[in-house]
């Protein structure tokens, strides 16, 4: 699963699940993402697990949190 999460930092996609699916998920996000925000905004992507390079459920939203805020592009 792939929620999206729009804030300061810009837009997250947030994967939920087996890396390997995942991982195809998002890619499918980011390329339809990519056609409607093109470069406003910095779209980053993390993956919710308990393997490693992944970020524990309970630390989500401290993790969020701690994201620098992207400054808006000028056009």
């Amino acid at each position: 699963m792939v929620h999206i999460v729009i804030g300061r930092p810009g837009v997250i996609l947030l994967g939920e699940g087996q890396a390997a699916r995942v991982r195809g998920l998002i890619g499918q996000e980011k390329r339809r993402l990519a056609k409607v925000i093109r470069q406003r905004a910095a779209v980053r992507y993390t993956q919710s697990a308990t393997g490693e390079g992944e970020i524990p459920i309970r630390k989500l939203r401290t993790t969020v949190m701690k994201l620098p805020p992207t400054s808006p592009a000028r056009t």
